[in-house]
C-alpha cells in the first residue's frame, strides 16, 4: 500500500521487556520503508507509566500494553485521555484482554482506542500506522494551558476570554471554570495566533468573537452577559476575527 508523506512522534509503552524491544525492531524497519516515501516515524520507548506520562503531549500515537502493575494498559489509555491526549492510542493485547474491558466504556472513551494482538504481525502493524497517519490531520489540536498547580488541554472553543491581572492571565471557558496562567495578554494572544476565533479587544482582554452577544463601539457583551470596555486601538484584530469566523460558518 502507498503511504502518503508524514511524520510521526511514537510511544511505545510496554512492561515487558523483550516484547518492548520486538516493537522498536519492527518500528525501525517500518521507519526505513517509509523513508523511501519521505516519510518518517521518531520513536520512544518506555517502560513504566511514570516515564509516558512526563511529556506525552508530543507523541501522536501510542503503543501500549502493561500488565505487571497496578495499572494496566486500559487504564493508562484512560489516564492519557484524562491528561488531555486526543491522539490514537493502539493497546496490543496478550494476557490483558483490553477488547473485552473497552467494550465496557463509554463512546468518547473508545473514540481512537484501537488494537493489535501480540505477537505483532508486521503487515498488522503497518496497517496501523497507515490508520495512524490518516487520523493525524483529523485530530483537532488542543491549547495548553499551564497554571501553577494545575495544566488543562482544551479546544478552541473552549476559551470564552481572557483577562489579565498583574502577572496572571485569567482565562474563562465555556464550562463555567477558570485558569490563572504566568503572562501577558500580548504574549498569550500570540500564542494563539493559529487560531481565527480570537480577538485581542485591549490591553487586558482577549475574547473568543463567537461568544460575542452584542459590540458598541465603547463596549462588548458576550453571551453569559460578561461585558468588557474595548478600545479602537483593537478594532482591527477583532474585525478580521469577526470576519474569518463568519467565512467559517
Amino acid at each position: 500500500m502507498q503511504t502518503e508523506s508524514f511524520a510521526l512522534h511514537i510511544a511505545i509503552c510496554d512492561d515487558n521487556a523483550g516484547d518492548r524491544k520486538q516493537m522498536e525492531r519492527l518500528l525501525q524497519r517500518e521507519s526505513d520503508k517509509r523513508a523511501k516515501e519521505a516519510s518518517v516515524l521518531y520513536v520512544d520507548s518506555y517502560g513504566s507509566i511514570s516515564a509516558i506520562m512526563r511529556s506525552p503531549m508530543i507523541y501522536d500515537a501510542f503503543y501500549i500494553d502493561m500488565v505487571s502493575g497496578e495499572m494496566n494498559g486500559a487504564a493508562l489509555a484512560l489516564k492519557l485521555r484524562e491528561a488531555g491526549v486526543t491522539s490514537p492510542i493502539v493497546l496490543c493485547v496478550s494476557s490483558v484482554d483490553y477488547r473485552e474491558l473497552f467494550c465496557t466504556y463509554s463512546e468518547p472513551e473508545r473514540r481512537n482506542i484501537f488494537f493489535l494482538d501480540k505477537p505483532i504481525k508486521k503487515e498488522e502493524l503497518s496497517a496501523s500506522l497507515d490508520q495512524i497517519a490518516s487520523l493525524k490531520n483529523q485530530i483537532v489540536p488542543t491549547i495548553e494551558l499551564r497554571g501553577e498547580t494545575v495544566t488543562r488541554y482544551v479546544e478552541e472553543d473552549d476559551i470564552v476570554y481572557a483577562k489579565a491581572e498583574g502577572i496572571y492571565i485569567h482565562v474563562y471557558l465555556k464550562d463555567g471554570s477558570n485558569i490563572s496562567i504566568l503572562s501577558t495578554i500580548t504574549n498569550f494572544y500570540s500564542q494563539l495566533s493559529a487560531y481565527s476565533h480570537y480577538a485581542a479587544v485591549s490591553r487586558s482582554y482577549m475574547v473568543n468573537v463567537t461568544y460575542l452577544k452584542k459590540i458598541t463601539l465603547t463596549k462588548l457583551t458576550l453571551m453569559d452577559g460578561t461585558v468588557i470596555r474595548i478600545t479602537p486601538a483593537y478594532s482591527m484584530d477583532l474585525k478580521k476575527a469577526l470576519r474569518q469566523s463568519a467565512e467559517e460558518l
